[in-house]
């Protein structure tokens, strides 16, 4: 066993483990923003329920990134729909439009539970393919197959 390997994926490790980090600490924040319109007794429902959608995301995002990572199609359209939002976001910027994203008044407990859910997707596929990038990167060991 090559010691160098070891410390190159005990790296990686760290680098995941604190990238994971603050990925969660993003999705937090707009969680918190997110349910913030709600009466205090419902912020905590709603923060349940998102907490939970964004475990059970995170666990079935990986097994089908696992499948995914090996079409390039998908990679192409991932890449070309990252492009449009930030061009998006930046023409929106330049003709002075204000974006949303926010809880509005009107909202109910399951429209923003919906909305949680809806960006507890978006962040958990985010974070997948932020992992899956790095772990490609590594040399092949021999020791097994997955």
């Amino acid at each position: 066993m090559d010691f160098s390997i070891l410390l190159e994926y005990g790296w990686v490790l760290i680098v995941l483990v604190a990238l994971e980090g603050l990925l969660a600490a993003d999705n937090a924040v707009v969680m918190a923003v997110l349910v913030k319109h709600l009466p205090e007794r419902e912020q905590k429902k709603a923060l349940f329920y998102g907490l939970l959608g964004a475990f059970t995301f995170r666990f079935l995002s990986l097994f089908v990134i696992s499948i995914l990572v090996d079409v390039w199609q998908v990679q192409a359209a991932g890449a070309l729909y990252l492009l449009y939002i930030s061009v998006s976001h930046f023409l929106k910027k330049k003709k002075g439009k204000k974006e949303g994203g926010e809880g509005h008044k009107g909202d109910s407990l399951w429209r923003t539970v919906l909305k949680i859910e809806l960006s507890d997707l978006a962040f958990a596929i985010d974070s997948i393919l932020a992992a899956v990038a790095i772990a490609v990167t590594l040399p092949e060991t021999g020791w097994f197959k997955v």
